[in-house]
């Protein structure tokens, strides 16, 4: 019994400082549906973050610069814990107007259906246009 209190103790602190993790370098946007969160990343650290959390190329650099200048704003949906869920890449389109030119979940997917009314509102909610862009 005291084995168990032990470890639920340990993992409130780990959660507690993974949750703090995930914020450093953020700045909040919104509250959206089923219990998440909106946030901008503003930094590095918070790209490096995102990628490692989602597998995806966002940190490690591959960002740094647009970021740092302005030209992309990346967006993040987490959960109530800070863990990201969805990964936003907005641009300035050829009209000026924001826009969506990446929308990825975990491991470069597209979203789980689980997030889907979710992106739908943040999208709503920012005004955002989406851009559809070859492969080619």
């Amino acid at each position: 019994m005291i084995r168990f209190g032990v470890v639920s103790l340990l993992q409130f602190y780990l959660d507690e400082e993974f949750y703090k993790k995930s914020l450093e370098g953020t700045k909040f946007i919104m509250e959206l549906p089923n219990n998440t969160f909106a946030y901008q990343l503003l930094t590095p650290n918070a790209l490096d973050f995102e990628g490692d959390n989602m597998g995806h190329c966002v940190g490690r650099g591959y960002y740094d610069d647009t970021l740092k200048k302005g030209t992309t704003k990346i967006y993040s949906i987490r959960d109530e814990n800070g863990e990201p869920h969805v990964t936003f890449e907005v641009r300035k389109g050829e009209d000026g107007k924001e826009a969506v030119y990446q929308c990825k979940g975990k491991q470069n997917k597209a979203p789980v259906q689980k997030y889907m009314d979710v992106v739908q509102t943040f999208v709503e909610k920012m005004d955002l246009d989406i851009v559809y862009e070859d492969d080619d």
